[in-house]
């Protein structure tokens, strides 16, 4: 039905609701035993997000984009594919280093949201000392946010 409703009229709202569909499919698929047709959910839902991206940069897509990505990671840590969940956990860095330039408080938050996430994935990992130095990207950010909002 969403994907009818975008053929009619392509807004930010039928984007993130066709999105956060295919998540909600992905996730349960997932909780019945099949990551791989989670993870083609959770892509495809990642069109979306990002086809909301060109449209407008808010922290909300921002955010739904990295959360999406981490499912994505999450799988394919399930799955012994590391290469591929680092890949996905780089791109979020990637975008948090564009973020942190900003004075903005709620950018910053997309950007923080982006090392903890990033710290989760690690720790599922077990990869504690870079987990470590992601977790304390995400509290100076945070306590860049709290400095900001003090003034």
């Amino acid at each position: 039905i969403g994907r009818q409703l975008l053929e009619d009229e392509e807004t930010l709202e039928r984007l993130r609701d066709v999105s956060e569909s295919l998540v909600n499919v992905g996730n349960i698929l997932r909780s019945r035993g099949d990551t791989s047709g989670a993870l083609e959910r959770y892509e495809e839902s990642l069109v979306f997000r990002r086809q909301s991206l060109e449209d407008k940069e808010t922290p909300e897509v921002l955010n739904g984009l990295v959360w999406i990505e981490q499912l994505c990671a999450g799988i394919e840590i399930s799955l012994s594919r590391v290469g591929a969940a680092l890949v996905r956990l780089e791109s979020l860095v990637e975008q948090a280093g564009l973020l942190e330039s900003t004075t903005e408080a709620g950018i910053l938050d997309t950007a923080a949201t982006y090392w903890e996430r990033r710290t989760e994935a690690l720790e599922a990992l077990g990869w504690a000392s870079e987990a470590a130095e992601s977790r304390a990207r995400a509290l100076a950010l945070r306590a860049r946010i709290a400095q900001m909002e003090s003034e």
